[in-house]
């Protein structure tokens, strides 16, 4: 002070100590230099030190700068000064106080080697405050912190992600992420959706290609064997496009190796209706695919296989294998013209296809799907109806039903459910198809929602099941008996939401008031332009119209409902 300050006049004084503060406390406090920090305090116009560390998030970047540049003896000194400064019980309570700014700052510097270490020790601490064992952060076990973490992850996989539009930041997030992974690999089963939707986005930096199929490697490894037939098609569909990059060609064959010859016991079932895999593909895997599908397998049978995948629930499997129907369409045009016109109805094999495509057009908002289904439709053809044996997939007459289908839940005439079961339909269909959804927004707020429907079900059960063990139940043990009502792959993908984790931005627990009914008239007169504003204030308008008049039993569930309608297009 008695040699810089002197240089500047008092307005430039103050500005250069307050710029300086950010670098000179963290050391001060790591040397436990009580008379300079109270010093910097009064030069900074500040009442004591309390106030100077308190000051915006000054405390959580110094708890950080603690964690990763200390070692245990001034990491101890530093903490008691703290601890005496804001007069609480123990250091775990300032470290639980900012859990979420910390885990924030920690997760990112998983995926720096220098630091990783300091990071998960971070971690181990933020886990002994939550857990119970404060003061032996040494008796902290992996599972113990995989489960922590695990509670956590979609807030932790969201705030990387968030990082990745900063280009100084993505080779951290991709390495941070892929040591996550590792830290909650015992619960990578219920997870396994998620993941992939951040693998997929991942591919989309040419920067971090590399790096990003190490951690693909590293996630399709973990998985375990008797769960990898249900992400098979994902994972070829995703990787195969980055064969032609140099640099991930051989990364990408040992991953496709593993998957498809090594673990051929447990994806056989889906080998026969993956999409044709390129030259890039190494000979031996695409030698065994082969062998799998048969050498001389007709067109009838390529067909089939073809429009199993293009069922897929997720978009990318559905357009690679549209894009190959469309492909084989286009080269076996005389036989397909003969499936049609030979007989007093056209052939099973064409009826299967127009179900395939119609539905998939139907369901699917991916622009790119509906354009080659259309392209499909084209060279199919105008189909005389009446040479069709069986009925259409949408012409189902009556009333409209809330469940698909096939789901059991309503039949052809409708009918009108209750909450509970409209809240299970609901969890069954649509929340279902979009939790599977590589949209890492999407995914978020179908999320929420299931979060939010597990919670109104487990209290349900207190009003409409009165056995005396269920009315014992703790609020997790109920949500568990809910979810065993599910299918078994439902029940390990909602199963990450039964604690209840995922923090939901306020104004998506409603919808904001639309600018009035001119909205219905402007939305049809501007439909021309494409607005999404103007589409997204109308599905808001008639949103709100839905949960205002909603049954007083229903309404509910419909509140429920409410983040994932942000999403128009949804």
């Amino acid at each position: 002070e008695n040699v810089i300050v002197p240089l500047y006049n008092t307005s430039a004084k103050r500005k250069f100590i307050s710029e300086s503060a950010q670098f000179a406390l963290p050391r001060l406090l790591l040397d436990s230099d009580e008379d300079m920090i109270k010093q910097l305090a009064l030069m900074l116009g500040k009442a004591d030190a309390h106030e100077l560390i308190s000051d915006g998030q000054n405390l959580s970047e110094l708890l950080v700068h603690l964690i990763l540049h200390s070692e245990d003896t001034r990491f101890e000194n530093a903490s008691k000064y703290l601890v005496r400064e804001f007069n609480t019980r123990d250091y775990w309570t300032l470290y639980e106080a900012n859990e979420w700014l910390l885990l924030s700052k920690l997760s990112i510097c998983l995926g720096d080697e220098a630091k990783r270490h300091r990071a998960e020790t971070g971690l181990r601490i933020l886990c002994a405050s939550k857990g119970k064992h404060s003061g032996k952060i040494q008796e902290i076990t992996n599972k113990q912190l995989g489960n922590y973490l695990y509670s956590r992850f979609t807030w932790l996989t969201n705030r990387l992600e968030q990082e990745l539009e900063q280009e100084a930041l993505r080779m951290r997030v991709v390495k941070s992420y892929g040591v996550l992974l590792t830290l909650v690999r015992h619960e990578i089963s219920s997870l396994q959706r998620q993941i992939l939707g951040t693998l997929k986005r991942f591919l989309d930096f040419e920067d971090i290609l590399v790096p990003a199929c190490a951690v693909w490697s590293s996630f399709v490894e973990s998985v375990p064997r008797d769960r990898l037939g249900s992400i098979v098609d994902e994972v070829v569909v995703y990787l195969i496009p980055h064969l032609s990059h140099a640099g991930v060609q051989k990364r990408i064959n040992k991953t496709l190796k593993y998957l498809l010859v090594d673990c051929h016991t447990n994806v056989a079932g889906a080998l026969r209706h993956l999409p044709q895999l390129p030259r890039g593909v190494a000979k031996e895997i695409r030698q065994h695919i082969s062998r799998h599908q048969g050498p001389r397998i007709s067109l009838s049978q390529r067909v089939q296989n073809t429009l199993l995948a293009a069922a897929h629930d997720n978009a990318e499997v559905q357009l690679a294998a549209l894009t190959q129907l469309y492909s084989l369409l286009v080269s076996h045009e005389d036989e397909m013209c003969r499936l049609i016109r030979e007989g007093d109805y056209v052939d099973s094999l064409i009826e299967d296809m127009l179900d395939t495509i119609i539905k998939a057009a139907k369901e699917n908002t991916n622009v790119r799907v509906q354009e080659i289904c259309a392209k499909c439709l084209g060279e199919i053809g105008a189909v005389d109806p009446g040479r069709l044996l069986h009925e259409r997939i949408g012409l189902v007459h009556g009333n409209v039903v809330l469940a698909d289908k096939d789901d059991g839940d309503a039949d052809e005439q409708g009918e009108v459910l209750d909450q509970d079961e409209m809240a299970r339909s609901i969890l069954r269909g649509p929340l279902w198809k979009l939790h599977k959804s590589s949209d890492g927004k999407r995914f978020q707020l179908a999320g929420a929602c299931i979060q939010e429907l597990l919670q109104f079900c487990a209290e349900r059960l207190l009003v409409t099941n009165l056995d005396a063990e269920v009315q014992k139940m703790k609020e997790k043990e109920r949500k568990e008996l809910v979810l065993s009502e599910f299918d078994p792959d439902m029940q390990v993908l909602f199963s990450s939401y039964l604690n209840r984790t995922l923090r939901i931005n306020p104004h998506e627990r409603k919808l904001a008031a639309p600018e009035g009914d001119e909205l219905y008239t402007m939305a049809i007169e501007k439909s021309k332009t494409h607005d999404a504003s103007i589409a997204r204030n109308w599905l808001c308008l008639f949103a709100r119209r839905l949960v205002e008049s909603a049954s007083p039993d229903l309404r509910g569930v419909v509140q429920c409902c409410i983040p994932v309608l942000h999403d128009w297009n949804s």
